[in-house]
């Protein structure tokens, strides 16, 4: 599996990192192969290295899974991607761990400042079916709501039109 990509674009290189293949969502157009695989430190640490030495001062590095935010390792995975150099970050994830009281900050501290978000509806029940999730909607939500309360993050929320929500699009875009 792959653990790195790079992805060239005009204002750098988006450098990105799966942590882990492992998910607590199942959306059903999501391409990433969920293993349940959480890389090793020492293999995170090996792509780190190969990706600073591809980095420029303009390069971010994005932290993908999975859901990187299930991995307990997140703080040291970022304090690790720092001490080579990296200082722009982007955290790829669906919210829900966001929730956790005082994570966030501390994932801010690290200077994961950047966020894209899947959040593909503001309908708990749709929510459940898009994500092949059970339940996790409130958590998600208020994940996204302490993140967008946030000072000097920037947040991207991705949505997948699809059957389950395409007829509620502006409501969900008013309600974000």
């Amino acid at each position: 599996m792959v653990l790195a990509e790079s992805h060239e674009g005009n204002d750098g290189c988006d450098l990105l990192l799966r942590t882990t293949f492992a998910c607590n969502q199942r959306c059903a157009f999501c391409f990433v192969p969920l293993t349940g695989r959480v890389a090793s430190f020492a293999e995170i640490e090996r792509e780190l290295d190969a990706q600073a030495r591809r980095a420029g001062p303009k390069d971010v590095l994005t932290i993908s899974g999975g859901e990187p935010a299930s991995d307990p390792r997140l703080p040291r995975i970022l304090a690790a991607a720092r001490a080579r150099g990296f200082r722009r970050f982007v955290l790829q994830t669906n919210g829900v761990y966001l929730s956790r009281p005082g994570f966030l900050e501390k994932l801010i501290r690290l200077g994961a400042r950047s966020y894209l978000v899947s959040f593909h509806s503001h309908k708990p029940d749709a929510y459940d079916r898009i994500t092949g999730s059970r339940g996790q909607y409130p958590r998600a939500l208020a994940g996204l709501t302490r993140l967008l309360r946030a000072r000097g993050c920037d947040v991207t929320v991705n949505i997948v039109v699809n059957v389950h929500n395409y007829r509620h699009l502006p409501e969900l875009i008013e309600f974000l």
